[in-house]
């Protein structure tokens, strides 16, 4: 896009709180009826650069410029008055206010009379949720909406408020896959009616499926910059988790052998992939611990705050298997240790491991450890 579309720049932008670098040296710009995704795993500088933009924290060098503007002094008042808007994966609403009120909070809607004019206001907060595609009843009070509600209500104030610049922090994340795609067609038309939306998550799913371009923050540096045309989930992985091949070949993991049979544990990390080492230990420890409970790759996804896809994709390439796999491989494992107790009935053990079928668990078993657990018993005396 030529540069009279550009709405948002930021070059050169610095922040260091303490001895942390959040942001170093960052480039960046945003066109009007674009969505530019600011990629990162947690840490990597998103929320510093947010607040830059939203004017909630100043920078220590470098400049912005909105709609062609550098300002002396940004802050949250200079981002307002230049329609420039942040909707938060917390929903900030006024709670004694109704949902019309809420939308139009700040916006006076007054009839000949310069009395707030209700009806107006009902009818201009119900033509927004109509072009949303999310009915809800405008004369609600937030504490009878559903979370995601009131996230559609926190994104109808930007048409209420005509905001040409849109900061979404991770606002999708947490809900289902319908109502998530549901916020991320709101983001595209919003951008489609020229609204320059800035997304920040951690999930490279969320970030392929709608951005025109995605940066790539790590450790407060800017990694990349990607176009549409150039998505690719394992480039944008590596960039996000900062390894290469030859690093990969660095970052030793261990089989070990046991008597209790075959697992797989983290052995000491080279110092660039320490972030690596730590997201991939986060997820073991979580599923050794839950282990009797359901178990999915998305949960322990978000356990450790990162998305599925690439986690998945981590634990392929550096552990040899899948999240699923190696948790049917622990629970087998832990089932060896009671059924060394004759008292507990092969159902019973597969129940507490977490494989409620017993058929199923006596499969798993055997695919294992090439033993039925009747036979496997009897090795231990029973």
């Amino acid at each position: 896009m030529a540069d009279s579309q550009v709405c948002l720049k930021a070059i050169g932008i610095s922040k260091q709180f303490g001895h942390t670098k959040a942001l170093d040296a960052v480039d960046f710009s945003l066109n009007e009826g674009e969505i530019h995704t600011v990629l990162g795993t947690k840490g990597a500088g998103k929320t510093a650069m947010h607040q830059v933009f939203s004017g909630a924290i100043s920078i220590d060098s470098g400049y912005l410029e909105i709609y062609g503007k550098r300002p002396r002094s940004h802050n949250p008042s200079f981002a307002r008055s230049n329609n420039m808007q942040s909707l938060y994966e917390e929903q900030y609403l006024m709670q004694d206010l109704t949902v019309a009120e809420n939308i139009f909070m700040g916006e006076y809607i007054a009839n000949r009379a310069g009395i707030l004019n209700y009806k107006k206001l009902k009818y201009h907060a119900e033509e927004i949720f109509e072009r949303l595609k999310v009915p809800i009843n405008s004369d609600m009070l937030p504490v009878n909406l559903t979370e995601f509600e009131k996230q559609v209500v926190q994104m109808a104030r930007v048409y209420a408020n005509k905001a040409g610049i849109v900061l979404a922090d991770n606002i999708a994340s947490l809900f289902s896959d319908g109502q998530k795609q549901q916020i991320l067609e709101i983001l595209r038309e919003m951008a489609q009616n020229g609204i320059g939306v800035v997304y920040f998550t951690h999930i490279v799913e969320d970030a392929i499926r709608i951005s025109d371009r995605i940066t790539v923050l790590r450790d407060g540096r800017r990694i990349c910059v990607v176009q549409r045309k150039s998505f690719d989930l394992t480039a944008l992985v590596r960039d996000m988790v900062g390894y290469d091949e030859i690093s990969v070949d660095r970052l030793e993991l261990l089989k070990r052998e046991s008597e209790e049979g075959e697992g797989f544990e983290l052995s000491k990390a080279i110092e660039n992939n320490g972030n690596l080492a730590v997201y991939l230990k986060h997820a073991i420890d979580f599923i050794n611990e839950n282990l009797e409970n359901p178990i999915s790759p998305k949960m322990v996804a978000d356990a450790v705050h990162l998305s599925s896809g690439y986690l998945m994709l981590l634990f392929k390439n550096h552990m040899n298997t899948s999240i699923m796999e190696y948790t049917y491989k622990r629970r087998i494992e832990k089932s060896k240790e009671l059924l060394a107790d004759p008292s507990q009935k092969i159902s019973q053990v597969a129940m507490a491991v977490g494989i409620p079928n017993s058929q199923y668990f006596s499969v798993l078993f055997k695919k294992y450890t090439n033993m039925t657990p009747k036979e496997y018993r009897k090795t231990c005396g029973h």
